[in-house]
């Protein structure tokens, strides 16, 4: 798993995960490999078993959620 910020950094950290695997006789499957956005928090990913995907916490989700007291 390779999390990056920019498509960009996405692109070079494939091209180079790919080269070092190369040198080591492997080669990534095209089947597993993919690149998913979590910027929004719609899509995830199954990784060892858990899925993961971006989830508002902290201030803003705080301001966002009201509270009801009985």
């Amino acid at each position: 798993m390779v999390v990056c910020d920019t498509k960009a950094a996405v692109e070079e950290a494939q091209r180079r995960v790919s080269c070092v695997l190369t040198r080591l006789g492997l080669e990534l499957h095209s089947e597993k490999t993919r690149t998913v956005d979590l910027s929004r928090g719609r899509e995830g990913f199954d990784f060892l078993g858990c899925h993961l995907r971006k989830r508002m916490s902290g201030p803003i989700w705080e301001r966002a959620r009201k509270r009801v007291y009985y």
